[in-house]
């Protein structure tokens, strides 16, 4: 996952690097650069969901003859539950990608690069959470949910997060 990001980093400062003279490069907007930090998060996110959702799906079919009415309906549940926010979260990932890939050439490099860099440095606290918490976290119908609650990020980076997986910012 992290070669994934590397790589999408790569194309984003390519993509800024690579304007060509005939472009006028401009300050990017309020609006631009929390975009340019928002890729890059939901990128990971929605890699994240790819393997999980896939992985629950296999240990309820596994382990779904042991559990009982109620608990076999909170498991699925559960994993709509899951399917659902990866749906939610490739949709804003797609939403914040078509708002800036067109306007990308355009922009000065440093403040996309400050973005994407505080991005990765909010990807790296997250990472540490969840490396703490995965002994606690360790059977698959219950890691989301746990590692939810187990990792604690502040409330500043929190609302980066939230503003993330809820675009309604954008102008459009």
């Amino acid at each position: 996952m992290r070669v994934f990001f590397l790589l999408v980093t790569e194309l984003l400062v390519a993509a800024v690097l690579c304007g060509g003279p005939a472009t006028a490069e401009r300050p990017p907007t309020k609006v631009e650069l929390r975009a340019a930090y928002c890729i890059p998060l939901l990128q990971v996110e929605v890699a994240f969901f790819a393997d999980v959702v896939p992985g629950l799906e296999r240990w309820l079919q596994a382990e779904g003859q042991r559990l009982e009415g109620q608990q076999l309906q909170e498991q699925r549940a559960k994993i709509e539950q899951t399917k659902q926010i990866a749906r939610e979260r490739e949709a804003a990932l797609h939403r914040l990608q078509l708002y800036l890939w067109p306007r990308v050439a355009e922009l000065e490099p440093p403040g996309v690069l400050a973005a994407t860099n505080r991005a990765q440095a909010d990807l790296r606290t997250i990472g540490e959470g969840i490396s703490r918490c995965e002994s606690q976290c360790s059977s698959p119908a219950a890691s989301f949910d746990c590692l939810s609650r187990c990792v604690m990020v502040d409330a500043e980076l929190q609302a980066r997060l939230d503003g993330c997986h809820n675009p309604s910012w954008l102008p459009f």
